[in-house]
């Protein structure tokens, strides 16, 4: 299905009052922004994804797929959330040369599904959405490419009450929902939404959650993830109640090649700025970036790790293996210059997008591994002002792409079967790494300085401030196998968690940042 890409960003004038609102993460998992870290369809797996709207406001939401390698869109689709209500969908593979697909048989009102008869069809009837993407990169052509990615899920308006378009996506007397109605808004030459973007829309207001499960019925396991919520990605310290104007919010239908939503982060219209608000060096935080040019630093400063850790379980008794998935939501605009507009990487990245690299040219990254008492069994060394002469220094390998699936030692997991999979442990150079080491954790460091180059830090905010590290989700998957559970019984435990992770941000003169300003 060809859809033109249309969209609306509007924001009025105002006069700030208050304290600032700001970009941030929430921990209990609910906000105007979902980024579900992975998905995966390969070696027989399907994903499972839930989006919930827990407001008592009715919400337009963009849903974005992102391939692994470049985070490019896969697919695009407008979910339409009464209050209270949940949507669920599908992405599952179709073997050999064919794309992966979305499919969903929710009755929330979606679009380009509902009413659409050029979405192909399953041998059952039902339509789905098969991925896709712009090949104007370095990327890899296969399907492999559209296996495994992650996703975005954007509050884009809240749908006001006592409207035409919040009375068709909810339901009805009967219980059904006139989604048509929705169809037809984005219709040429008569949809009300493509002469006025803005109708019967306001603000968005957050209270989403979701969740990815990733589900392998031949093997007994799966793998359930909640996604990371970012709270008060667009507002309008004007707009009081909230969603009482639409002077933030956004509307469109984009194709496949549209990029993502997540450049369009505000906090003042009027000013013109993107504030980020989050934790570093245990202190609270506040850095403001202009907006729209470099509002996307906001998103990358919340998520920004100067180190990632998580415990791991590789014990051959237990059969158990473990992958540490690590996702880059904001890395294409460092490093794509399709997206960026720049021919070199930007900050706090350090080359320009080229591809899955082969582990044997990665530039690496430190590590440490620790047994259960707290024992370094392996780690890089050293670090600062390494060069040629500590080649063969153990590191962590990586294919340096949008998602990153590092596992211990250099066994890739056969559950996940990931074309982007790294090691840790192996030397530079090398294709055969340090063996597995039982049991213990993983300390990842993404601030050190690689081949003697320069420590990577997002650019400076405008107080200043360089968030060490960089903008990355990390995921932690353990399964184990129990040959013995019962006599002719084979049982399958696994299990998915954050990494944890901690921010260092340091100021002009290299010193750890000031605290916030009450």
């Amino acid at each position: 299905m060809n859809i033109r890409r249309r969209f609306a960003v509007l924001a009025a004038g105002c006069v700030v009052l208050g304290s600032a609102q700001a970009v941030s993460v929430n921990a209990r998992g609910q906000g105007q922004v979902l980024i579900y870290p992975y998905y995966n369809v390969a070696a027989g797996n399907t994903t499972l994804v839930t989006l919930t709207n827990h407001s008592a406001q009715a919400k337009a939401i963009l849903l974005r797929v992102a391939d692994g390698e470049n985070g490019r869109s896969a697919a695009s689709i407008n979910v339409y959330l009464s209050p209270g209500d949940s949507w669920t969908a599908t992405l599952f593979d179709r073997g050999g040369s064919e794309a992966p697909g979305l499919l969903t048989q929710d009755s929330s009102c979606t679009f380009p599904f509902d009413n659409s008869l050029a979405l192909p069809q399953l041998p059952d009837g039902r339509r789905y959405l098969p991925l896709g993407f712009e090949v104007d990169d370095a990327g890899s052509l296969g399907v492999e490419r559209l296996r495994e990615g992650y996703i975005e899920a954007v509050e884009m308006a809240t749908i006001r009450p006592d409207t035409a378009t919040f009375a068709a996506i909810s339901r009805n007397a009967s219980g059904a929902r006139d989604c048509g109605t929705i169809a037809a808004a984005w219709e040429a030459h008569s949809g009300y939404w493509l002469a006025e973007p803005l109708r019967d829309l306001a603000n968005p207001t957050g209270g989403l959650s979701g969740e990815a499960a990733i589900v392998n019925v031949a093997a007994g396991t799966i793998f359930g993830a909640a996604a990371i919520a970012l709270e008060d990605f667009r507002v309008d310290p004007q707009d009081q109640p909230r969603g009482s104007s639409a002077s933030v919010a956004m509307n469109g239908v984009f194709a496949p090649g549209s990029g993502s939503l997540l450049v369009h982060a505000l906090s003042n219209p009027q000013a013109g700025t993107a504030i980020a608000d989050l934790i570093a060096d245990g202190r609270a935080l506040k850095a403001t970036y202009p907006a729209p040019s470099r509002a996307i630093d906001a998103v990358s400063a919340v998520l920004s790790a100067a180190q990632l850790a998580a415990a791991f379980d590789t014990t051959p008794a237990l059969g158990a293996t473990s992958s540490f998935v690590l996702t880059y939501p904001t890395r294409a605009f460092y490093v794509d210059p399709a997206v960026s507009g720049q021919p070199v990487a930007l900050e706090p990245f350090d080359a320009l997008f080229a591809g899955a690299v082969p582990l044997q040219h990665s530039a690496g990254r430190a590590f440490q591994l620790r047994n259960r008492e707290g024992m370094i069994v392996s780690r890089s060394v050293p670090a600062e002002g390494c060069s040629a002469g500590c080649a063969q220094s153990p590191l962590l390998r990586s294919t340096e792409t949008a998602v990153e699936v590092i596992a211990p030692g250099g066994v890739a997991d056969v559950l996940l079967d990931s074309h982007l999979h790294g090691d840790i442990g192996a030397s530079s150079g090398s294709r055969l790494p340090i063996p597995q080491r039982g049991s213990g954790w993983l300390l990842i460091d993404l601030e050190q300085a690689r081949g003697g180059g320069i420590a990577p830090a997002l650019r400076a905010s405008l107080e200043g401030y360089r968030l060490r590290g960089l903008p990355v989700l990390g995921t932690r998957f353990i399964s184990y196998i129990n040959a013995e559970a019962n006599p002719g019984v084979l049982a399958n435990y696994s299990s998915a968690g954050p990494m944890s992770s901690v921010a260092h941000c340091v100021n002009s003169q290299n010193q750890a940042c000031a605290a916030a300003t009450p």
